[in-house]
């Protein structure tokens, strides 16, 4: 039994998001506002552009150090990670694909590199761990294309 309205469905067709004069506008939840609908997205639940994820160890000791970084993606998103100091750049990949992936955002082209802004630096040994990058106890990065400058990871 179809329990959605016509409004419902069709806001349930529109993109949630789309680049217009290189800003990121909201469309779906915008329109259903608009509507008097819901956008789909359960009232509790927390905006795709800005979540935690938590990479921790279960069972690990309370006053074991805790790396916090912020990581923000090609569409502007904000993707908060706390995790271990021994966590690789590769775990950190496979954190943002998953997370990428619940949230129905696409994925990292190809070429994607993670970056610093300041000291600039490309971070592309996905064995590193955060710890022996510099990347602890915070950092915010950015999800970026590898430019033709040699780099440092």
């Amino acid at each position: 039994k179809d329990l959605q309205s016509a409004s419902e469905r069709f806001v349930a067709k529109l993109p949630e998001r789309v680049m217009r004069k290189g800003q990121v506008c909201q469309v779906r939840s915008a329109i259903a506002q608009r509507l008097g609908v819901s956008d789909g997205r359960s009232a509790s639940a927390s905006p795709p552009g800005n979540q935690e994820v938590s990479l921790l160890a279960l069972g690990r000791p309370a006053d074991a150090p805790v790396a916090r970084l912020q990581v923000k993606l090609e569409g502007g998103q904000k993707v908060l990670l706390k995790t271990e100091f021994h966590t690789t750049l590769g775990d950190l990949w496979e954190a943002l694909a998953d997370w990428r992936s619940k949230n129905r955002v696409g994925r990292a082209r190809t070429g994607c590199v993670l970056r610093t802004a300041f000291p600039p630096k490309s971070y592309t040994d996905r064995s590193q761990t955060l710890q022996d990058a510099g990347l602890t106890p915070s950092a915010t990065l950015f999800v970026g294309y590898e430019d033709s400058q040699p780099s440092e990871a």
